[in-house]
């Protein structure tokens, strides 16, 4: 709310107060917030990437260890879009239980540095500033979302695969 902030300001003040953000005193800082939201999306887009692969991975495995489980199911008459739902569904759970607990970690980490501060010394400035980061509910939400979509994606190759296995040569597998 910094322009709202600096418009009342000027107007409880009036014309003999000058009102300034700081984006109009050092707007060097503004080009430094850009370039550190640019380098954090790149690390979480990269982490997010890795993420997913080791799900896929993970179901894929779970896939080929339970070949004769997969087999059994489509002799007893299961079809094959319900061995597919079965793995989506998996996934689905794993995401958001994955999500939950990688929320409350993230927010519990949070609102310690919250609570403790994190001390901001900028050269040449007489005082010091004490950082205190906050999650947004809708942020979290959004992440967990997201969490959550990418693992039901990363396991709709394996849970194809699985749908697709003959029934006989599953029940062979050794």
């Amino acid at each position: 709310d910094l322009e709202q902030v600096t418009k009342r300001l000027r107007e409880a003040l009036g014309p003999e107060y000058e009102v300034h953000t700081w984006r109009a005193i050092q707007p060097f800082y503004s080009d430094v917030i850009a370039i550190q939201r640019f380098l954090i999306g790149l690390i979480s887009f990269v982490l997010y990437a890795i993420v997913l692969t080791g799900i896929a991975n993970t179901m894929l495995m779970s896939v080929y260890e339970r070949v004769r489980e997969i087999g059994t199911l489509l002799a007893v008459g299961l079809r094959r879009r319900q061995i597919l739902a079965l793995f989506l569904l998996e996934a689905a759970v794993l995401g958001v239980l994955g999500a939950a607990m990688g929320a409350a970690v993230g927010r519990g980490i949070v609102a310690l540095l919250a609570w403790k501060g994190i001390p901001l010394r900028v050269g040449g400035g007489a005082i010091d500033t004490i950082l205190r980061p906050q999650v947004e509910p809708a942020y979290l939400a959004a992440v967990a979302m997201l969490a959550v979509a990418g693992a039901v994606i990363s396991a709709a190759y394996p849970a194809h695969k699985a749908s697709q296995m003959n029934p006989v040569d599953a029940l062979r597998a050794t």
